[in-house]
């Protein structure tokens, strides 16, 4: 999963790394700094892209097929598995 956030209107789209296909669209309409999630040892932060408003919005709603950003060619980076060794 890839996260972007256009942090002057609040709008967050989360976007399937490999097929490009939109998972989750919110507008806060609020800035967005920082995305967490919560798990049993706590908050955790999750990594995402600021991207200005407008491009965040075309490329969600106007390139390619509703829903879905065929147009993307960015590498989306692996997520890597977390080694907890105390």
């Amino acid at each position: 999963m890839a996260h972007f956030v256009s942090n002057g209107d609040g709008l967050v789209v989360t976007v399937d790394s490999e097929s490009g296909d939109v998972q989750w669209v919110q507008n806060y309409n609020s800035p967005v700094v920082a995305i967490y999630i919560w798990q049993r040892e706590g908050l955790r932060k999750v990594p995402h892209t600021n991207v200005a408003v407008e491009t965040l919005r075309y490329l969600t709603f106007m390139s390619g097929e509703v829903g879905r950003i065929t147009q993307w060619k960015y590498p989306f980076p692996r997520e890597k598995k977390t080694k907890d060794k105390l």
